[in-house]
C-alpha cells in the first residue's frame, strides 16, 4: 500500500508559540504546515488535504472559535479534528465553548511536550486507519461493480417449472453447473434444494411456488418476500449464494408453466459483505475520535459499570427462569445503550438496541428466549469486544494518564456531566438549549448516587431531546433544569423541561390500542392518573420508534429502577409550559 501522507495544521499569530509547537512536533511523521490567522488558515485547507488541525483561541480578527466554527460549517473540512490551543486554564465557560465551537480537545500552554505529541499522534492514527479503509472500501466497491457487470452478461441457469414443481426437461446447461448436478429433469425442485439449503424454508418456497401459479393473486404483492432471491446453497465443500427470478406462463387462461432464471452471485455477495465489514470497521475507528473528546471522567464510570452489567448480562442469559428476569436484561442493556449514547459512543449503542430488538421480537418469553441463546450472546460479545478495544486504545496512548491518575470528580458533578453530555451528543441543536442546576446541590450525591441516578437522568434527558423539548413555539428557548433538596428525611431530586408537557391525547391512544386500559375507565381518570400511565410498559408519546425513543420502554426502566432503590417518582406536566419528574429517595 502506497505511503499515506499526512499533514498537520499549525495555527498561531505568536511566531514564538509556532517554533515551540515545530519543536515539540519536529519527530512526529507528518508535515507540519502553519498559519498566522484564522483567514490564513482557511485558505490553506482549500488547498491541502489536512489530519489535524492546532488552532489558537486569541487570535485578532478572526479568533479561534470563529475559525472552527466556519471550518465545521464547511462539508469538506468538517470531518478535520480540532484542538484548541489556549493560556486560558480557569474559566470552564471557555472550555463549553471551545468544544460546542467544534474542539474535540485543548492542550493548555505552557504545552506539556509528551501530553501535545500523545495527543496528536493519537489522531493522527486514527486519520491513517481511515484513510485505509477508505482506499480498501474504494477497491471493493470496484471489484463489486466489476462482478456485477460480469454477471450481468453471464450465462444464466433457465429452467421451466411445472405446476408440481418439476423441472421440464428441456432447461440451460449452466443449471448443470450452478447446482453441481446432471440430469435434472423431470426432478423435483425443492427436493433438488433441501440437502443444501436451510431446512426451515422449504415451506417458504413451497408457498411462494403456489402463489406463483395462482393466477389469482397479484405476484407483486409478495415480490419482496420471494424466499428464493438469496440462497445460500451449502455442500461439504463450499458455500453459494443464488438468486432465482420466475416469471408465469399462461396458457388458456391459467397459469401452466414458471419460466425461472437463477445466478449464481456468489463473487457479489461475498464483495459486498466485505464491504460492510470494512464500512463497520471505518465506523469504529471513526468513533475513538468520539472517545478523545469524551470527558474522562465520565468515561472511566462508564467503563467500570459496564463492565459490571456485561458480566450481570452473561449470567443472566444462563439463568432465566421468569419473565421477571428478561426485565431485568431487558433494563441492563437499556442502561448501556442509554450510556453509550450519553458518551457519542453510537457502535455500542445501536449493538445494545439491536439487542433490545431481539428481546422485544422474543416477545419476552422465557423459552424463546432461551432458544436464543447464541445469537444474544454474539450481540453481547460484539459489545464486550467494542469495550476492550476502548481499553488498548487507552493503555496505548496514555493520553488520559493524568486525568485517569488524579482523584475522580465529585458525585454531583458527574451526574452534570452526564446530563451535559447526553444533550451535546443526541441534539443537532444542542447549542440552543440552557441546562440550568443553579438549585441543584452537588453534596447531596455520594458514589452510590451517581450510579443509580445517572441511568435515569440520561433517560429523561433523551425523552426530553426526542418529543419534549417543543420548537414550534414562536421564540422559543428550550431548557432542561435539575433541582435538589431534603424533604423530611429524604432526598428529593427534580427534573424538568419546558416543553409540550404530557400529550394526554397520545397516552390515550397507546393505552386504548395496547389494551392496557377500557374505554370506560379512560373516561373517569384525571390527568394525574393518566400521567401515571407513562410508566406502563408499551406507553410512548412518540410517533416513530428509533434509537432515542418510541417503545414505550424508558420511563417504566425508571420507575423499577427508583422502587428498587426503595423511592418513588411522580410527575406533574402542564401543556405547552413544563413537565417535571420529582423523584423522592432514601438518605444513604
Amino acid at each position: 500500500m502506497a505511503q499515506i501522507e499526512q499533514k498537520v495544521l499549525i495555527v498561531d499569530d505568536n511566531k514564538d508559540n509556532i517554533f515551540v509547537m515545530q519543536s515539540i512536533l519536529d519527530n512526529i511523521n507528518a508535515t507540519l504546515i502553519f498559519a498566522s490567522s484564522g483567514n490564513e488558515a482557511l485558505s490553506i485547507l482549500l488547498k491541502h488535504d489536512i489530519s489535524l488541525i492546532l488552532l489558537d483561541i486569541q487570535m485578532p480578527v478572526m479568533d479561534g472559535y470563529e475559525a472552527a466554527e466556519l471550518i465545521r460549517g464547511s462539508l469538506r473540512t468538517k470531518h478535520i479534528p480540532i484542538i484548541f490551543v489556549t493560556a486560558i486554564h480557569n474559566n470552564p465557560d471557555n472550555v463549553i465553548r471551545g468544544y460546542k465551537s467544534g474542539a474535540v480537545d485543548f492542550i493548555f500552554k505552557p504545552a506539556d511536550p509528551f501530553v501535545t505529541r500523545s495527543k496528536v499522534q493519537v489522531f493522527l492514527e486514527m486519520d491513517r486507519q481511515r484513510r485505509i479503509l477508505e482506499i480498501q472500501n474504494d477497491k471493493l466497491r470496484r471489484a463489486r461493480d466489476s462482478t456485477h457487470n460480469i454477471l450481468i452478461h453471464a450465462e444464466e441457469g433457465r429452467f421451466l417449472l411445472d405446476s408440481n414443481f418439476k423441472i421440464k426437461p428441456d432447461y440451460s446447461r449452466a443449471l448443470d453447473y450452478i447446482f453441481d448436478q446432471s440430469n435434472l429433469g423431470n426432478r423435483d425442485f425443492i427436493t433438488i434444494l433441501h440437502p443444501y439449503i436451510n431446512k426451515y424454508i422449504d415451506d417458504d418456497i413451497r408457498t411462494y411456488l403456489e402463489l406463483m401459479f395462482d393466477k389469482s393473486i397479484d405476484v407483486e404483492n409478495f415480490s419482496d418476500l420471494n424466499p428464493l432471491d438469496l440462497l445460500e446453497f451449502k455442500t461439504d465443500k463450499y458455500t453459494k449464494y443464488l438468486s432465482f427470478r420466475a416469471k408465469r406462463i399462461f396458457r388458456d387462461n391459467e397459469v401452466k408453466e414458471l419460466i425461472v432464471t437463477v445466478a449464481d452471485i456468489s463473487e457479489s455477495v461475498k464483495l459486498e459483505r466485505q464491504l460492510e465489514e470494512t464500512a463497520e470497521q471505518s465506523k469504529k475507528q471513526m468513533e475513538m475520535l468520539n472517545l478523545i473528546e469524551t470527558d474522562p471522567h465520565l468515561l472511566k464510570e462508564f467503563q467500570k459499570q459496564t463492565l459490571k452489567e456485561l458480566v450481570e448480562i452473561e449470567n443472566s442469559l444462563k439463568t432465566l427462569k421468569t419473565e421477571e428476569d428478561i426485565n431485568h436484561l431487558y433494563s441492563t442493556i437499556h442502561s448501556i445503550k442509554g450510556n453509550a449514547s450519553m458518551l457519542n459512543l453510537n457502535y455500542i449503542s445501536e449493538k445494545a438496541h439491536n439487542m433490545e430488538d431481539a428481546i422485544i421480537a422474543l416477545n419476552f418469553n422465557v423459552e424463546k428466549t432461551k432458544e436464543s441463546y447464541i445469537d444474544l450472546s454474539e450481540k453481547l460479545f460484539e459489545i464486550k469486544e467494542r469495550i476492550d478495544d476502548i481499553n488498548l486504545l487507552i493503555e496505548k496512548t496514555k493520553v488520559f494518564y493524568e486525568t485517569f491518575s488524579t482523584k475522580s470528580m465529585a458525585a454531583g458533578d458527574l451526574i452534570i456531566k452526564a446530563i451535559e453530555s447526553t444533550i451535546k451528543n443526541n441534539s443537532s441543536s444542542f447549542r440552543d438549549i440552557e441546562f440550568d442546576y443553579s438549585a441543584f446541590e452537588r453534596g447531596h450525591f455520594g458514589a452510590e448516587e451517581f450510579i443509580f441516578l445517572r441511568d435515569i437522568v440520561v433517560q429523561l434527558t433523551r425523552n426530553s431531546l426526542a418529543h419534549g423539548l417543543d420548537y414550534s413555539q414562536e421564540n422559543y428557548i428550550p431548557k432542561i433544569s435539575l433541582k435538589s433538596g431534603i424533604e423530611n428525611k429524604k432526598l428529593v431530586l427534580e427534573y424538568t423541561d419546558n416543553g409540550r408537557g404530557l400529550q394526554y391525547e397520545k397516552i390515550i391512544e397507546k393505552a386504548l390500542d395496547r389494551k392496557i386500559m377500557h374505554p370506560e375507565e379512560i373516561g373517569q381518570m384525571s390527568d394525574q392518573q393518566l400521567a401515571a400511565l407513562i410508566f406502563r410498559v408499551g406507553i410512548s408519546t412518540s410517533d416513530e420508534t428509533g434509537m432515542i425513543s418510541g417503545r414505550g420502554m424508558g420511563m417504566n426502566f425508571i420507575k423499577r429502577k427508583i422502587e428498587e432503590y426503595g423511592g418513588s417518582i411522580e410527575v406533574d406536566s402542564k401543556p405547552h409550559q413544563h413537565c417535571r419528574f420529582k423523584m423522592i429517595l432514601p438518605v444513604h
